[in-house]
């Protein structure tokens, strides 16, 4: 009997499939707990792309690096929601949404901060499965 071996194609599928399913479970969690983000939970379609980071957003979709987002996830639950509210908040915020004319830098840096405001006074819960 041949032993069956899996592609880096396939595996890679497998990842990403997985990936996208607990990107989805992160946004039902929020959405549960912040019923009032819904429109900003659910406007942007996830898209798969490599990246330095696990989430990212340019305000049309939010990206994720599969094999970063399931690391993220194995690290810890909470870890990985509130990396997703950081980047919808940066939505909210209409950070993604500058004039030319901004210094990106020292925008970059008043949206992380606006951004990690919002976040601690909303008191977060704890998500822990």
């Amino acid at each position: 009997m041949p032993h069956s071996t899996t592609s880096s194609s396939d595996a890679f599928e497998q990842a990403e499939a997985l990936a996208l399913d607990i990107a989805e479970d992160a946004r039902m969690s929020l959405m549960t707990a912040f019923r009032f983000m819904d429109v900003a939970l659910w406007h942007m379609p996830f898209r798969q792309r490599q990246m330095q980071r696990c989430l990212g957003t340019d305000g049309h979709y939010l990206y994720f690096d599969a094999l970063k987002l399931i690391e993220r996830y194995r690290g810890g639950r909470n870890e990985l929601l509130r990396d997703y509210l950081h980047c919808i908040l940066h939505c909210v915020f209409r950070h993604p949404f500058i004039d030319s004319l901004v210094d990106r830098r020292l925008w970059d840096l008043a949206a992380d901060i606006a951004v990690e405001a919002g976040i601690a006074s909303l008191e977060l819960p704890r998500f822990d499965a």
